[in-house]
């Protein structure tokens, strides 16, 4: 189920990013790769991008309640060019209208990121990263990202960034 939902947060989030200009593979010739740097996940696939085979590659964490086994939330980040694409999948229940804010350490909560759909795995909420938040991001420790659950109590989820410069270093290795 993991690889569904990681396959599933890679179909959405690298529309925004794009395919790698050009095709020069994975290493050792596969066709799909996936290492972990601490608490993130980089991945990465082959894939058909109109009649040419490119690379796609983003880093993850995804978090899974281990009483019930529940998909709490994950977030994917995937180079752009320009800082980074983000994509957030949070559960049912949330207050959509509310959108989800993103506060970086100790800094203020973003405004809030409007959730764009509800599917099957859960609530998709997209921001980018310039180059300047992104670097905040790699040097930082802790991401929260603020909700509100439909009865509007406040719901924070706290998303460790040890490894994420390493895996966001990665990725963007890969993709060259």
């Amino acid at each position: 189920m993991r690889c569904h939902r990681l396959s599933l947060a890679l179909f959405l989030i690298l529309p925004l990013a794009g395919p790698a200009p050009a095709d020069t593979g994975l290493p050792g010739g596969a066709t799909s790769l996936q290492e972990t740097y601490d608490s993130w996940t980089v991945s990465c696939r082959m894939a058909d991008g109109g009649g040419k085979t490119v690379k796609q590659c983003a880093l993850s964490q995804t978090q899974i309640d281990k009483s019930s086994g529940k998909h709490l939330l994950e977030v994917d980040v995937a180079p752009n060019g320009t800082g980074a694409a983000v994509t957030l999948v949070l559960p049912f229940g949330l207050d959509l209208g509310q959108g989800v804010a993103l506060q970086l350490d100790a800094a203020a909560p973003s405004a809030p990121v409007p959730f764009a759909t509800c599917l099957p795995v859960g609530c998709i909420a997209r921001a980018a990263l310039d180059d300047k938040a992104l670097a905040a991001y790699r040097a930082g420790s802790t991401l929260r990202l603020k909700a509100r659950a439909e009865g509007g109590n406040g719901i924070d989820f706290t998303v460790g960034l040890k490894g994420f410069s390493a895996a966001f270093d990665r990725v963007v290795a890969l993709l060259k």
